[in-house]
This record gives structure tokens, C-alpha cells and sequence, in this order.
């Protein structure tokens, strides 16, 4: 949705800081300027836009994460200090460097407060909805106290061994492991055993995740297998080292996410290593609950 918010004051705000910057000069500003002014013709049918983000354009995450940056900042700041945000002042927002913190990639973004109070909390996720509003969008707002339930990019940190590590949220991860687009000539078992030997490296600390992964690849062992691609002329190496396996520490911290027992947690675990052959249909509450608190 958020894409569908730009207005022809937006693009005039963040081609305004570009030109400031010397991002672009006149001839890529006429090229975005086709970008945001689409038009065509698909069948019998001619459309154009007044205004639009344009799938495609080289600026997108920048110009999203740009756009998002300001408005939930400044948001942020003028609900904190519980003021109208058209008062805000450079000041105000100066001073809150430090005791506000943002990061942001495209349309998606963390933050970190002082602490508060539930009661207070709730006060300021009502002023903070208000102020997201007058820039046009709409914010799906999370809070929390406990750095296991913080989400970003589709991902959480998860302990292991006494440190924190980012990986993928379950839900969304273990839903999209199991499909593949059907091209002409292509073996969805071999994309899927690829995706399942990423998760073996890339995953080993988030339980279930790795568990389906590991599961895969090991009824996948006699399969026929592709070699991997040597590029020759390649100036670099490249070695994946992946986090160390989960511990009790990361199932508990995932049962606190998701709101269950590590009972049934360990369950799914027993579930996944129980399976015998490949396809199969895997279903269990955990894996039900995780997809839907992620929302995909």
C-alpha cells in the first residue's frame, strides 16, 4: 500500500532533496519524471497516471525509505513530546536525538524509545496513528518491551548462546519454502532442495526453519544434482558462515513470540522429523499459529 500514497507533493519534496544533493541532473530527472507519470496501453484499454510510484523505477526503496524516514520520525517526535505535529520545530526534534532511534529500508522500519509506561504507550500509538495519517499513510504499529518480538524486514533477533542473531520470522519463511513459480523445463523439487540448503546455512539458529531444511535436503540426498555455477573471471571469494544451532534459549524465546508453550514448539520439531518422504502435507498448530502472527 504504501507505494500507492506518493503524491505530486511527495515527488516534489524527495526530487527537491535529490537535486540539493546532486543526486540527478535535468536529463534523469525527465526519466522520472516518465516514471511518475505512467501511461500506456494494455489491449483495447489506455491508462494514465496523474501520479504514481512506477514498479521499476531504480529509486524506489531509497525514495520509499526516504519518504517513510521523515514521516515516521517527525511522527514519532511530535507524539512523544505530545504536540501537533505541524509544531513541531527543528528543535524539538534535535533534542531527541539519542532518546529516539529509527531505522529504516524502504517502506518498513524499527524504532526504540525511552521506556513507558502500557498507559502511556497506548497514548502514544493514538497520537502516532494521528500524525502517520496527515502524511497519508497507515501505520501498523507494534510494541513491546522485549527484543524477541521485534520484526523487521521479515525477520527477529533470536538468542543463541548468550548473543542475538537476525533471521527469518517462521511464519512468513517456512509458508513461502514450498513454492515455486512453474516454468517450462524446471524442477520445483531441485528450487526447493536449493532454498532448504540455504536455510541450513543461513538458518541454523531459528528453530522449525532449520528443522524443515535439514529434513529436506536429507530425503533429497539421491537426487540429481546440479553443479553450481564457477564464474572464472570473479574478483572475489565468498564463504557463507552460518549462526551456531538454536538452544533452549531460542526456543523459549520463540515460544514468547508466538504465545505458546515450548511444548508445542519441541511438537512441530517432532512433527518435522518425523516425516518419511517427499511431498508431504505438514500440519500443526504451531505452524498454523506462526503464519498467522506474521502476517503474510
Amino acid at each position: 500500500m504504501f507505494d500507492n500514497t506518493h503524491s505530486v507533493e511527495s515527488w516534489d519534496f524527495l526530487e527537491a532533496l535529490y537535486w540539493s544533493a546532486g543526486i540527478i541532473g535535468v536529463d534523469f530527472w525527465k526519466v522520472m519524471d516518465v516514471w511518475r507519470r505512467p501511461s500506456g496501453r494494455i489491449g483495447p484499454m489506455k491508462y494514465r497516471a496523474r501520479v504514481m510510484n512506477a514498479s521499476g523505477r531504480d529509486d524506489t526503496a531509497l525514495a520509499n525509505g526516504i519518504l517513510n524516514g521523515f514521516a515516521t520520525y517527525l511522527s514519532a517526535c511530535a507524539a512523544f513530546l505530545q504536540k501537533p505535529l505541524l509544531e513541531l520545530t527543528p528543535l524539538d526534534v534535535r533534542g531527541l536525538f539519542g532518546k529516539i532511534s529509527l531505522s529504516v529500508c524502504g517502506d518498513d522500519s524499527i524504532g526504540a524509545l525511552p521506556l513507558l509506561s502500557e498507559e502511556e504507550m497506548a497514548s502514544f500509538t493514538d497520537r502516532m496513528n494521528g500524525n502517520i495519517s496527515m502524511f497519508g499513510f497507515e501505520a501498523k504499529l507494534e510494541h513491546s518491551s522485549k527484543l524477541s518480538d521485534a520484526v523487521y524486514l521479515a525477520m527477529r533477533p533470536y538468542p543463541v548462546g548468550g548473543k542475538w542473531f537476525w533471521g527469518k520470522t517462521i511464519g512468513r519463511a517456512v509458508y513461502k519454502m514450498g513454492w515455486v513459480q512453474l516454468n517450462e523445463g524446471r524442477d520445483p523439487m531441485a528450487h526447493i532442495t536449493g532454498i532448504a540448503e540455504m536455510h541450513v546455512l543461513c538458518s541454523s539458529h531459528v528453530p522449525i526453519l532449520s528443522d524443515m531444511a535439514r529434513k529436506i535436503v536429507e530425503l533429497r540426498q539421491a537426487a540429481k544434482r546440479t553443479a553450481p555455477r564457477v564464474d572464472e573471471n570473479r574478483p572475489w571469494e565468498w564463504t557463507l558462515k552460518g549462526v551456531a544451532p538454536y538452544d533452549r534459549s531460542t526456543l523459549e524465546a520463540v515460544a514468547s513470540a508466538y504465545k505458546v508453550r515450548v511444548e508445542e514448539v519441541l511438537s512441530a520439531i517432532d512433527r518435522i522429523a518425523a516425516i518419511e518422504r517427499l511431498p508431504c502435507v505438514l500440519d500443526h498448530p504451531f505452524l498454523i499459529r506462526a503464519i498467522i502472527t506474521d502476517d503474510l
